[in-house]
């Protein structure tokens, strides 16, 4: 049994610059092993502009390989045999996922790819799961997989325990955007204003309304420091808590203690969402994330209770 190997270095290449390597492996692989016709295994595909190669390196020599294309299908993966069995598959498709979550977000076309009937179970690991009837592809059995985003054990796949650090609004819409479609019973956000770059984007008001809607116990509590620029204004979230005043509810700091240019959001008591500069949208995301979120959750519910209070002026609805 081979023991796994963490001194992989993933590469991202051009077909142009590093095609001898890519046909190498996948020659050994597809054409030699599965006996693909050799005229059916390069396609126009690999030398599009717009398509991804991950090349695979250990010591210094290629030992595996993978394509992402614009489309967002994932193929051509292939690992030599002698390094078969030690997580090279696992490690390309969890680069390349992040890779093509990175890009579009939580958009529609979500990653998808052509399994043989062997990998299936592989892919059903990694989150994917079977569409359609089995087909042939170079005479070989496959069948179509795409990416529930609706499952939490993907994500659980493709971030394990990292700490994804986040630099941009479109970075924080991706993360808090996946957490709210997988979140099952709460949201708690505590922030200086719902800046509308984030707060106001049309999939993440989406998320966190069927999150009020999923069940009688869903709990969503948004906590701001300042409230003064949401009075009469017609922001989304202000007016879904107005519509489900049960299930979610915003109040406003009425103490001096808080952290100015923090925010948070704690999805499910376990996932968290931390800006340490607001502002910029600079912090972290984590999906495996319970400690973290229990030392913020103490601190929300603690502020929440004690120093804060509704706003009169947020109840009211506009026509």
């Amino acid at each position: 049994m081979m023991t796994v190997n963490n001194n992989f270095d993933l590469r991202m290449v051009s077909w142009n610059e590093y095609a001898d390597a890519l046909t190498a492996i996948r020659h050994q692989v597809f054409v030699t092993e599965q006996n693909v016709p050799i005229d059916e295994e390069v396609d126009d595909f690999d030398r599009a502009v717009a398509t991804q190669h991950l090349l695979v390196y250990l010591d210094h020599k290629p030992v595996a390989c993978a394509r992402l294309l614009s489309s967002g299908q994932i193929g051509r993966m292939a690992v030599l045999v002698e390094h078969r069995g030690c997580g090279i598959g696992r490690i390309m498709l969890r680069s390349l996922l992040q890779r093509r979550l990175a890009d579009v977000g939580d958009n529609l076309n979500p990653p998808f790819l052509h399994a043989q009937l062997h990998a299936i179970g592989f892919y059903r690991k990694a989150g994917f799961i079977e569409t359609g009837d089995v087909f042939m592809d170079a005479g070989i059995p496959h069948r179509n997989m795409k990416l529930d985003r609706s499952n939490a054990d993907t994500y659980t796949f493709i971030y394990g325990d990292e700490v994804i650090r986040l630099e941009s609004a479109a970075m924080l819409n991706q993360h808090i955007g996946q957490q709210l479609n997988i979140a099952r019973r709460s949201f708690d956000l505590y922030c200086g204003e719902l800046h509308p770059a984030i707060w106001n984007k049309p999939q993440i008001v989406a998320a966190i309304s069927a999150l009020a809607r999923l069940s009688r116990n869903s709990s969503i509590r948004i906590l701001l420091r300042d409230s003064s620029t949401l009075k009469g204004n017609r922001n989304a979230l202000v007016q879904l808590s107005q519509r489900l005043p049960s299930r979610m509810a915003i109040r406003v700091l009425t103490t001096d203690e808080a952290t100015a240019n923090i925010s948070y959001g704690i999805i499910d008591q376990k996932r968290l969402v931390f800006l340490n500069d607001e502002a910029n949208f600079v912090g972290f995301a984590k999906y495996n994330a319970a400690a973290e979120s229990r030392r913020q959750l103490d601190e929300f519910e603690r502020l929440w209770q004690y120093g804060s209070a509704s706003d009169p002026n947020l109840a009211q609805i506009f026509i």
